[in-house]
């Protein structure tokens, strides 16, 4: 039962042990995010969770537990009950979800995971990594962005990272075009200008019914036309947004 992935909502202490604890396992990939409900659902999109821990208090808990229990394979939650107990558990009680008290034998956490996983189904990384790379693809054709631009295997590339590694608007000359640019035996300068370039050419060339379905209002605006870094967090976010859906891969 290799590379499971869990995803733990830094709630305080308890889950900070948690993450430690979990990261000693060469068998699971953890990623530690916010308490929040959105960082939550968008680390177990992109990272193909199957199991998560979070705060059973967690605000609009019920609501984060509908949303993965629509996915599939569905994600397993263990939810932790604060030690003071004040706080209303917003966490049902369902097939794949886990109440726990605290004190939690951290040692016995991996355990757990492997015991509730076993036998299920589960989405193959090559199976998300083609989803992904089809659904960018079909994207950038929508936009009138073909291969014969120099720039498109970089967007491409730009967006799927994007939406696997979790980028920032920050991140694209420091980690994006570098990463990409060793990758392709080429300069972090060339990366930037050919996916601006194919940006640029292709923009005017793009139906405004298409433009406005994937940036929105912003794209019926006179002139505008989306900088690297917002063209490609748009299309990643809405990817994202699409993976809710994503179909059983058998």
């Amino acid at each position: 039962m290799n590379g499971i992935n869990v995803v733990v909502a830094n709630g305080g202490g308890t889950f900070i042990r948690l993450y430690e604890k979990l990261s000693e396992d060469k068998n699971l990939s953890v990623t530690q995010v916010r308490n929040d409900l959105l960082d939550i659902m968008f680390a177990v999109m992109t990272k193909k969770a199957e199991a998560v821990f979070i705060s059973a208090d967690l605000t609009h808990g019920d609501a984060l537990a509908e949303k993965l229990s629509k996915l599939e394979p569905v994600v397993h939650i263990f939810a932790i009950i604060p030690y003071d107990n004040m706080l209303p558990c917003r966490i049902s009680q369902s097939p794949y979800t886990t109440l726990l008290r605290q004190p939690i034998d951290l040692s016995a956490a991996s355990g757990m995971i492997y015991d509730c996983l076993s036998g299920g189904s589960r989405i193959s990384g090559e199976d998300y990594g083609k989803y992904i790379h089809n659904y960018v693809s079909e994207t950038l054709s929508r936009l009138c962005i073909t291969p014969n631009y120099n720039g498109y295997v970089y967007l491409r590339e730009a967006i799927k990272m994007a939406v696997s590694d979790n980028v920032g608007t920050r991140s694209f000359s420091k980690y994006v075009y570098p990463k990409l640019a060793a990758e392709y035996n080429c300069t972090p300068s060339g990366v930037e200008r050919n996916i601006r370039t194919v940006i640029s050419r292709c923009w005017d060339k793009a139906s405004a019914a298409d433009k406005t379905e994937i940036f929105g209002t912003c794209a019926a605006r006179p002139g505008w036309k989306p900088t690297n870094g917002e063209f490609i967090l748009i299309v990643a976010d809405r990817i994202c947004r699409q993976l809710q859906t994503l179909p059983d891969h058998n």
